[in-house]
This record gives C-alpha cells, structure tokens and sequence, in this order.
C-alpha cells in the first residue's frame, strides 16, 4: 500500500491559519468540480497558493522599507527654492559695521 505524501514539502511551514486556509479552498475546489481532486489538481492549488503568499509577503516587505526610507531618497516632491541661501543663525552673524 502506497503512503499519500504531502501535495508539496513547504506546506509545514505554514501557519495554522495559512493551512486553514489552503483546507478551505482545497474543499471548494472539490465542490467546485463535483469530484475529489487529483493529486496534480493539489498539487498545483498548493503551488499557486504558496505563491501568492510569498508574493504578499514580498509586498509587505517592500512597502514597509519604502515607508522608511529618507524622503531625500524617495525623490520628494517639494523642491528647495533655487535662489535659497543659507546664512548662519542670527546670533553667529556679526553686525554689520
């Protein structure tokens, strides 16, 4: 007798949410299509779904470092005047004679 083996190796690295929700839509795809699923139809319902939740995770990382990175560096909008200069505080300044 043959063991089943897992659809893919990384579905023990989900959370118990994540494979909750990988559960739920193996189960509405089987509804879905009016029979079990296949060990490939798995397969392939584990694969994108692992993809999408590292392509969110990859998201989130992404816009976290772009929320924290300096706003010199994001290319802010608001552009110094051209004709500013800078002079020292009023206190360093000498009079004027």
């Amino acid at each position: 007798m043959k063991e089943k083996r897992p659809a893919v190796a990384d579905t023990g690295d989900l959370s118990e949410y994540e494979r909750f929700l990988l559960h739920a839509l193996s189960e509405l795809a089987a509804e879905e299509a009016g029979k079990p699923l296949s060990a490939a139809e798995r397969r392939a319902l584990t694969l994108t779904f692992l993809e999408d939740i590292q392509q969110a995770k990859r998201e989130r990382v992404n816009a976290k470092s772009r929320a924290t990175r300096a706003r010199k560096q994001r290319g802010a909008q608001v552009q110094e005047d051209a004709s500013f200069q800078w002079r020292q505080h009023v206190t360093k300044r000498r009079a004027p004679r």
